[in-house]
């Protein structure tokens, strides 16, 4: 199982990615999903919440940590950046 730590530093080399051409929406879609997913991960790792891999339970736990621990509020966001990895790889 990854730590808090691991995933932390996984969603910052999601960041790097995008930093690098912040202008390919397409890397921004996918990277920037993964980015939080991996942010959300870390947070849920921290505070003993299970999470799956399935893009939409992470915008749940998202909302769970934004209702339960003050987290910024990234539901929509999840799910809009999802929709929008989506319409790129298909």
């Amino acid at each position: 199982m990854p730590t808090v730590q691991e995933k932390l530093m996984l969603a910052r080399r999601h960041l790097a990615r995008i930093q690098l051409d912040p202008e390919d929406l397409d890397d921004l879609s996918i990277y920037g999903l993964y980015c939080l997913e991996a942010a959300v991960e870390a947070a849920a790792l921290h505070v003993q919440i299970k999470v799956t891999k399935q893009h939409w339970e992470k915008a749940n736990v998202a909302h769970e940590l934004h209702t339960q621990h003050g987290l910024p509020d990234i539901y929509d966001l999840l799910n809009d950046l999802n929709d929008s990895r989506k319409a790129v790889a298909y």
